[in-house]
């Protein structure tokens, strides 16, 4: 990218609900190209790169993200536009519904992508206890009062029910 090199690369990755992948085996955390072995088939995942050219000083740093779907049939994709929540984008999602679910994480909102991945703490606000309100691909929940940053997950089966989920992020100004 226009860089004198040589380069120093350090990876990490999350599942899109948040949690950290510490339980994947990634070939090299410096490598520019490593492999990864996923071991949740259902969900995507967020790989992150921050790369750090060290041939000129001060040294410069960039990073990134790439996003990868890992399943064996459908893929989950919403897009949010609050109180509506589109899942018909969703790919070889054939088979019977499988839910819709929103968290609150709190009033302060992570400046980033990467920062609303490591929220730790979620609170439900339907899906998991109490329905969403919807049987289908779309959703609109108007009851979104609080401030702050949210996340909405869809759980979709294909017609062999092989299932993915896909989380989104979202705040409520």
């Amino acid at each position: 990218m226009g860089g004198v090199g040589p380069y120093i690369y350090r990876w990490r990755g999350y599942r899109d609900d948040g949690e950290h992948l510490s339980s994947f085996t990634l070939s090299s955390l410096v490598a520019s190209s490593p492999q990864v072995t996923l071991v949740y088939p259902d969900y995507s995942y967020y790989f992150f790169c921050t790369v750090m050219d060290t041939g000129v000083t001060p040294n410069t740093t960039g990073t990134g993200f790439v996003r990868v779907y890992e399943t064996d049939g459908p893929i989950a994709r919403v897009s949010v536009s609050p109180p509506i929540f589109d899942g018909r984008a969703s790919t070889d999602a054939t088979g019977p519904f499988a839910g819709w679910m929103i968290d609150y994480g709190g009033s302060t909102v992570p400046t980033s992508l990467e920062g609303d991945l490591q929220i730790a703490s979620w609170t439900n606000v339907c899906g998991a206890a109490t329905s969403c309100g919807s049987t289908g691909l779309l959703l609109n929940y108007g009851s979104l009062t609080q401030l702050g940053i949210y996340r909405v997950q869809l759980s979709v089966l294909d017609s062999v029910s092989n299932s993915q989920a896909a989380t989104e992020y979202f705040t409520v100004p």
